[in-house]
């Protein structure tokens, strides 16, 4: 946004933070422009894939899984699992599924600050996208995750054809500096 509004500086913008079946919703009934969401979970509309994101188990320092290169869903399933509350599509719930397992929801979080510091007080384990634990796993001990769940990360409109100039070169600018950020 800093950077749009150096060559746009009359630009305003309205930010709005959901899950992904809300930002969808918004998408869908014209209350929102566009948005960041998991390609998963919205299917149905129009978009540019940013990036894969891949989840990370987050485990207390002292857990026995800690000494662990890699760990698996199915030594996370038989822990208390602090599950990152997506809305209507959940990675991991869905990476579980695919394997017949029902982790032991322990509790169920929205906010990935409150789950760090609930693992880091060694009340369950969780499943975090490796791009939100950078520079945050003080304390923590980060493992790669067998089954490798991850999320589609784009940025989704409605329809191409009929979104606002504002809302296309606004887009347009999102993604173009997001691949030259990737080049």
């Amino acid at each position: 946004m800093k950077s749009f509004k150096e060559i746009y500086p009359i630009a305003s913008f309205i930010l709005r933070q959901g899950d992904h079946a809300s930002i969808g919703r918004w998408i869908r009934d014209g209350s929102v422009d566009f948005g960041f969401t998991n390609t998963d979970a919205v299917s149905d509309l129009d978009g540019k894939i940013l990036c894969k994101d891949e989840m990370m188990a987050v485990l207390p320092q002292e857990h026995p899984h800690a000494q662990k290169e890699w760990v698996s869903l199915h030594d996370l399933v038989k822990e208390p699992f602090i599950l990152l509350d997506e809305g209507g599509y959940s990675v991991p719930m869905t990476a579980f599924q695919k394997l017949g397992l029902s982790p032991q929801i322990a509790y169920e979080v929205y906010d990935d600050y409150t789950i760090l510091a609930m693992v880091r007080q060694g009340l369950g384990v969780s499943l975090m996208y490796k791009a939100v634990l950078t520079g945050l796993h003080h304390n923590l001990a980060l493992r790669p995750v067998t089954e490798r769940p991850k999320r589609t990360a784009a940025l989704v409109w409605k329809d191409g054809n009929i979104i606002s100039q504002a809302a296309k070169k606004i887009s347009s600018f999102i993604i173009d500096k997001w691949m030259l950020s990737k080049a």
